[in-house]
């Protein structure tokens, strides 16, 4: 199961917020840094939520200060929820070109994961994916 999560993380995550070194860390394909794709730059400015979230909050302190397990479940959702919110809100934002863009990278990009991770078990990625999905419809 522990690898199979790992596949499931090494195909997926194209940039994530290191709460411990709080750098935002991203893989890009791109010939040079200022060439980012439409769809790292929402991913970026997703992993900037976390990093508000983080400066206000102290994310880290916050996780150890829940009570257990479904505590951490509910703080790691509104987190999610809210970078989620904020991420949807860029994209509407997008000029026309850019969401055209952004819509053919996200479908290739999804096609490139299925691809690698097709074999992977679906619950394997119930918990990874749970507070993506269900965050967005707490209240932040």
């Amino acid at each position: 199961v522990l690898a199979e999560r790992n596949r499931l993380d090494t195909a997926g995550i194209l940039a994530f917020y290191d709460f411990d070194s709080r750098r935002i860390v991203a893989r890009s394909n791109a010939p040079t840094d200022a060439a980012l794709s439409v769809s790292l730059r929402v991913t970026i400015v997703h992993e900037l939520t976390h990093t508000m979230q983080d400066q206000r909050l102290d994310i880290r302190r916050l996780e150890k200060s829940a009570a257990d397990a479904q505590a951490q479940d509910a703080i790691t959702s509104l987190m999610e929820g809210h970078a989620v919110d904020i991420e949807n809100k860029y994209v509407d934002s997008l000029s026309d070109v850019d969401r055209a863009t952004y819509d053919k990278e996200t479908t290739s990009t999804g096609q490139t994961i299925g691809n690698k991770v097709g074999d992977v078990a679906p619950v394997t990625s119930v918990a990874l994916d749970a507070p993506y999905i269900f965050g967005p419809g707490l209240p932040n």
